[in-house]
């Protein structure tokens, strides 16, 4: 009993900090795919080209193909362009984007992974070795390099060199998904040798000083949920060090689910809690992948083969983002990766016409969304996503 109090405090205090939503109604923009030899297509992030404009990065491919380009989509203009891999690679997957036209990704030929960064003009830039996930508005991407087992955490400076994040004393592995825009936060997650997984969080502004992988100044283990959990990775970090993620937990439903972390008045992370899902207590996989800076969190609600895009905020818990499009629209909304300040969401959907597709959502009345829009913009526009 003194659990499930402590639980529902934790719920209540958490909550407290976390912003509502814009509305109860999305209109769908199909993004296409890369003309000519594609035909799938899934938006990763969204970012924003300092004009004012709306970016959104992903990738498009042919079924069965294994030669998928990155591509950038600006609002409204579109069609998607391509984003090239570097020389001598085969395929470039782009999963993260700023708010100054910039995009973050790899090249990939053979299963190696070439860090690339995508500028708005010019050639992709070849940061090195490694696999970055996400970009702040300071050009610093993170991620990490070597595999599964041997992978460590990495940021790049704006300078495009590459460092190591610390890791926790007991770690042997562990990545970097997400950065904050205001460049303060990374978090991702670290894993033990007997495959305990812990998310964490890095402050930036206390690493960058000593940006050597000894440096546990800056290192944080964000708190478990009441209960006990065996894994945890946190995915995306907004301004305030809020993050969002997923776990496999030791109590109450069975299976990956999707965390939140919440912070305190004076921004240390609360315990984690549980976002719920769409199936009632039954999903097999639920994940938050992207947040934004007044905590609407997108992610995906899965069952067997059945596949749900989400949206959660604080007033109105989880929902169904295909509740809350045109019943006729066609649309079967499948993975949602990020969204941004002004509450547009994208990823990953079956269009009328049977095709996977990059979607973006846009909330109604569009007026009021761009008057948000605006507003972010002269404040310099911030988001967020994540890979797939």
């Amino acid at each position: 009993m003194r659990i499930a109090t402590v639980w529902i405090v934790a719920i209540a205090m958490s909550l407290a900090l976390c912003g509502t939503g814009f509305g109860d109604e999305y209109s769908v923009i199909d993004l296409g795919h890369l003309a000519g030899w594609s035909d799938w297509s899934v938006a990763r992030d969204i970012g924003a080209d300092g004009q004012g404009n709306v970016v959104v990065v992903g990738e498009s491919g042919l079924t069965g193909g294994a030669s998928a380009r990155g591509f950038r989509w600006t609002y409204p203009s579109g069609p998607p362009e391509e984003l090239p891999p570097l020389p001598g690679y085969s395929r470039s997957v782009v999963t993260g984007a700023n708010n100054r036209g910039q995009a973050a990704g790899f090249s990939n030929i053979g299963g190696r992974d070439q860090a690339t960064l995508w500028d708005p003009y010019g050639a992709p830039l070849d940061l090195g070795d490694g696999t970055p996930f996400d970009i702040n508005d300071c050009r610093q991407a993170v991620g990490h390099t070597g595999t599964r087992l041997g992978e460590r955490p990495a940021y790049w400076t704006a300078d495009l060199v590459r460092t190591q994040l610390p890791l926790p004393p007991s770690a042997i592995a562990g990545r970097a998904e997400g950065a904050s825009d205001n460049c303060r936060w990374a978090v991702g997650g670290a894993w033990d040798d007997t495959a305990h997984g812990q998310a964490c969080r890095w402050d930036l502004d206390l690493y960058r000083p000593n940006p050597d992988p000894s440096n546990q100044a800056c290192l944080e283990l964000l708190p478990d949920p009441p209960g006990g959990l065996d894994v945890t990775e946190a995915l995306d970090i907004n301004n305030a060090g809020q993050a969002v993620g997923l776990g496999e937990l030791t109590f109450g439903p069975t299976g990956w689910r999707a965390l939140l972390w919440d912070v305190d008045s004076n921004g240390t992370p609360l315990p984690a809690i549980d976002l719920g899902d769409l199936h009632g207590g039954t999903a097999d996989y639920v994940a938050a992948y992207g947040m934004n800076n007044v905590c609407q969190v997108v992610g995906v609600s899965k069952l067997g083969t059945d596949v749900r895009a989400l949206l959660w905020d604080s007033t109105n818990g989880m929902r169904d983002l295909n509740d809350l499009i045109d019943p006729n629209s066609g649309w079967i909304l499948v993975g949602a990766y990020a969204i941004n300040d002004a509450g547009w969401i994208v990823g990953m959907g079956i269009n009328p016409e049977g095709n996977e597709h990059a979607f973006l959502l846009i909330p109604e009345p569009a007026s009021a969304t761009l008057g948000m829009l605006g507003l972010s913009v002269l404040a310099v526009l911030r988001r967020r996503r994540r890979l797939g």
